[in-house]
């Protein structure tokens, strides 16, 4: 997400782990994190129907790294007092509203969340530059007393055009939904489907933009239900809580354009390894599962592995980076890199889930073929290696590093 302007005189110090502007001087960066918000105020029937899929973004906007906040069963309706002023920019803010039939105590003919003053509070409450996405959800059955009054309300937002919308909603973007039970929990499973799933067809890796998402999503909602304001011409609009670009060490101003790390200080140089840079590295890292979630945000980790450990002395050609592999491939990588003479020192890292001395291959599990491999195997691969022979009479280092996910 593009920062616009600049921080608002209101925001001198973060109180979450937020720099302050004057910390990110010469960086380049303005906002650093994000935040989502949930709320809804369903009647009791509808609430359980919909509870799993609100627990299961409450899961994947944490797992994003947004600071994530919810509030159920809002009886009182969502007002612009839950929404609560920021005191920290943020690259980017998230309100996933759902919204249900109830009406207002004063007015049994109006609802008691419109979507007109959530909109107003997020304007009123939210730096301008501050990019911000309201996903806003009409949970409500055509027969409903209040069906017509919210059928009105998504007319009126609809109906307005792009150039009045960012007039008066500067850096809001708005994705509407309205539906009954069966027709809303489509809906909220697909777009966290795409969310989680879909890359930016141009980056790889990179978490396509919302407009792309919406673009996914739209053959599959009736125009009249489902609609979007705030995201033409907003191709950097994206749900997520850093740029991958930001993430990456070597754009790190402590390091960049800095040639090697410099060597520690250390008092047992006994305790230490020399490394010649004609040692080996082996990086796997695996993202996309047939079964088990995605693990978003490996291909930075291993980018920066990849960069350390050329920095720390290592030839390019010697970093071997292997993506997305089944079992077998994963034990045919460590057998095959290690073949070979390696040199002053041998690193394996492997980046993948697992559980209970079980690293998992991408692959769905069959009574045939088991879809993992144990971290004892792979020690024991790393010994019987011809390149590996001589580690006990030349007390040649071995790095064996594992990242698990349950």
């Amino acid at each position: 997400m593009a920062a616009a302007g600049k921080l608002s005189e209101r925001t001198p110090e973060a109180s979450d782990g937020v720099p302050p502007e004057d910390s990110l001087a010469g960086t380049g960066l303005k906002y650093i994190r994000g935040a989502a918000h949930i709320y809804e105020d369903l009647e009791l029937d509808k609430r359980e129907d919909n509870y799993k899929a609100l627990e299961q973004y409450e899961q994947l906007f944490k797992s994003i790294g947004l600071d994530t906040e919810s509030r159920f069963s809002c009886k009182q309706g969502i007002t612009s007092s839950m929404i609560s002023d920021t005191k920290d920019q943020r690259r980017l803010s998230v309100f996933l509203i759902i919204a249900g039939d109830r009406h207002d105590p004063n007015d049994p003919n109006e609802l008691v969340t419109t979507l007109y003053h959530v909109l107003q509070a997020i304007s009123e409450k939210y730096h301008l530059d501050t990019p911000k996405l309201l996903i806003f959800c009409r949970l409500i059955d055509p027969g409903d007393p209040l069906f017509d009054v919210a059928t009105k309300e998504a007319s009126d937002i609809k109906s307005r055009s792009e150039e009045d919308w960012k007039r008066n909603h500067p850096n809001v973007a708005l994705i509407y939904k309205r539906g009954d039970c069966n027709n809303m929990s489509s809906f909220l499973n697909n777009l966290k489907d795409e969310i989680e799933h879909r890359d930016d067809p141009d980056n790889p890796g990179k978490c396509a933009p919302v407009e792309y998402i919406v673009k996914k999503l739209t053959p599959n909602n009736t125009k009249k239900d489902f609609f979007h304001k705030g995201l033409s011409d907003n191709s950097d609009l994206r749900i997520e809580a850093f740029r991958f670009e930001d993430k990456l060490l070597k754009n790190d101003p402590m390091f960049k354009d800095k040639p090697r790390f410099s060597p520690l200080p250390v008092s047992d140089m006994d305790a230490c390894y020399e490394n010649t840079g004609d040692g080996k590295v082996l990086i796997i890292s695996n993202e996309r599962f047939d079964r088990q979630s995605r693990r978003r945000g490996t291909r930075i980790d291993c980018e920066n592995l990849a960069h350390l450990f050329h920095r720390l002395g290592f030839a390019e050609a010697s970093i071997n980076v292997k993506h997305d592999l089944k079992a077998s491939d994963m034990r045919k990588a460590v057998e095959e890199d290690f073949s070979q003479e390696c040199g002053s020192c041998a690193v394996v890292a492997i980046l993948t889930h697992g559980s209970e001395n079980r690293l998992y291959g991408v692959e769905e599990e069959t009574s045939e073929n088991p879809n993992w491999i144990a971290v004892e195997e792979v020690i024991s691969m790393l010994s019987a290696s011809s390149g590996l022979s001589n580690v006990v009479t030349q007390t040649k280092p071995e790095g064996l590093r594992v990242h698990e996910e349950s």
